[in-house]
């Protein structure tokens, strides 16, 4: 049952969203409480609050809602994050569009936190034909305690966050770069201006762990310059600047050659071009392994700068008069694991990653890259939340003009079991398993081997609707699952590749094409989602991973 007008405001006062001051009804978000606190009771700093209700159309448009905060906020309209700003800052204003429908009611959930200082939140929206209001109190409102609406395809239940960043607290003040030459462990925060320049540089073999720290760059945040490095990095924020410099993509969270344990959890990252994990040089056993655990990603970016503050905005053009082809981006991922032989205990789970088009160009989102596991220790990739994998301009389609041709081609997607051919087993990839990830939307595919042995998928949902979120056509959607010796190696390394038990409904232009398997082993017990996909469909696979975390 809808209620009362307006939005219900819960007050927290710590900086995680845990300790609930005051419960009360805003008929709106439009607040500046300057250096005070928010009401009596409360602390001044370090407080938080989280608005839950549903908002309603007023006309059927694209809406762009715009947070001004000062200084972390958060916003979820009818289960999808579309601003995720969850850092310290001064009053600024963060921006995010959907598209609805006039009359229709959605679930709208706003967090905010405060640090140190001055404290506001207002919450705003416009569209082609509203101009930028507050949005008004007649258009919020609340939900019974005891009655909230049930989850349909049109207005999925609110969503519990998951994986989030950690505020960094005190007033952010970022130091010149740093080199660890020493192991122990290391808080602060650090930033480079210069691309060539990673803001930490990881130059001693001994265990180093980075907690509770803020990093920010125009080339690589973290990088190891050392064979054999031992990293750990837990509770950090990380933060891509644009390289300013044409033809340079914005830096990896981590890039790690050579290296015997990396571990990577509860961290957040955003505009980076992911993780990094080029040749394990570690001793096989559990202990030197690869843990990336519980972290949440923001646009994963390969796009290349244009040397403005700005990125390219093609994928691949040929000069019409010279024949030569430039092309706007590199090959990035969330985490790329690559020729790494015989690895023990690795884990990749409860990731949440969410790209959005314009704003990214990732590759493949998981991609395991001529490496293998063991028989008795397979890689396991699981519980993860992937949505969106993107090429430079996603609706575009091949094109040409009088100066050159436009190739929009994109062969990108969720979670790549196995990649990169191999005629010997010893380097082909193998002993890997899928299982209870969520990917949405994810162009090219969701879930795909293409090479090696002994692979496993089974007990994932991947849902697309073949549509970007202002509805346009994702103009290259292909296939949700698929098993496919796309490299010809044939049965000395192509064999044991199975699925079973997944549900899938991928959209492939008017039709389905839930999956392809023509070299798998075996493919059973796998269900097609009954019914349309729509984008509603695609927004309610979030709510069910924030259930699953809240479980």
């Amino acid at each position: 049952m809808l209620t009362a007008a307006g939005l219900t405001g819960q007050y927290f006062s710590d900086p995680s969203l845990q300790n609930v001051a005051v419960t009360r009804t805003d008929s709106h978000v439009s607040f500046d409480w300057g250096k005070n606190a928010p009401m009596a009771g409360m602390p001044k700093d370090g407080f938080t609050v989280r608005w839950n209700g549903y908002v309603q159309a007023p006309k059927s448009e694209t809406f762009t809602f715009s947070a001004v905060s000062d200084d972390g906020v958060r916003l979820w309209v009818n289960g999808q994050l579309i601003i995720n700003k969850w850092r310290v800052q001064s009053a600024k204003t963060s921006s995010g569009s959907i598209a609805l429908e006039a009359g229709k009611y959605y679930a709208i959930k706003l967090e905010y936190f405060e640090n140190l200082g001055y404290s506001s939140c207002k919450l705003k929206w416009s569209s082609p034909t509203t101009p930028l209001q507050i949005i008004p109190p007649s258009k919020f409102v609340t939900t019974g305690a005891a009655s909230t609406p049930t989850s349909t395809g049109d207005t999925p239940s609110i969503p519990t966050p998951g994986p989030q960043p950690v505020p960094v607290t005190g007033d952010v003040a970022y130091s010149a770069p740093i080199t660890i030459n020493a192991g122990g462990t290391y808080t602060g925060n650090w930033e480079s201006d210069n691309n060539n320049q990673p803001a930490v540089i990881i130059n001693t073999t001994q265990p180093v762990t980075i907690v509770n720290s803020s990093i920010r760059s125009r080339g690589t945040l973290i990088a190891t310059y050392v064979d054999h490095a031992n990293v750990t990095i837990e509770n950090t924020n990380g933060y891509a600047l644009n390289p300013d410099v044409a033809g340079k993509t914005p830096g990896r969270f981590l890039d790690a050659e050579n290296y015997d344990s990396v571990t990577v959890q509860n961290c957040y990252m955003e505009g980076t071009s992911g993780i990094e994990l080029d040749t394990y040089a570690g001793d096989h056993s559990a202990h030197d392994t690869v843990k990336i655990l519980h972290n949440s990603a923001m646009n994963i970016d390969g796009r290349y700068s244009d040397g403005h503050e700005g990125f390219l905005n093609y994928n691949l053009r040929t000069n019409l008069s010279t024949g030569l082809t430039e092309q706007g981006y590199d090959d990035t991922q969330f985490v790329q694991v690559a020729k790494a032989y015989g690895l023990a205990g690795v884990e990749i789970a409860w990731n949440e990653v969410i790209n959005q088009p314009g704003n990214s160009r990732v590759e493949d989102n998981i991609s395991i890259y001529r490496t293998n596991g063991t028989a008795a220790s397979p890689i396991l990739i699981h519980d993860n939340y992937i949505q969106g994998a993107y090429n430079v301009a996603p609706w575009q389609t091949d094109s040409s003009d009088s100066t050159y041709s436009y190739d929009w081609s994109y062969s990108g997607g969720g979670i790549m079991l196995g990649d990169g051919g191999s005629k010997s087993l010893a380097t082909a990839c193998g002993y890997v398993k899928a299982y209870n990830n969520q990917v949405v939307g994810t162009t090219n595919y969701g879930i795909a081997v293409t090479a090696g042995h002994d692979m496993e998928i089974y007990n994932n949902r991947v849902i697309s609707s073949g549509l970007l979120p202002d509805g346009r056509v994702d103009t290259q959607q292909n296939v949700g699952i698929a098993i496919w010796d796309s490299n010809g190696d044939g049965a000395a390394t192509f064999f044991n590749n199975v699925g079973h038990d997944n549900v899938v409904g991928w959209n492939n232009g008017t039709g389905r094409n839930d999956w392809w398997t023509p070299t798998a082993a075996s493919w059973t017990n796998n269900t097609s989602l009954s019914g349309p996909i729509t984008l509603a469909t695609e927004a309610t696979e979030l709510t069910i991973w924030r259930a699953k975390l809240a479980a």
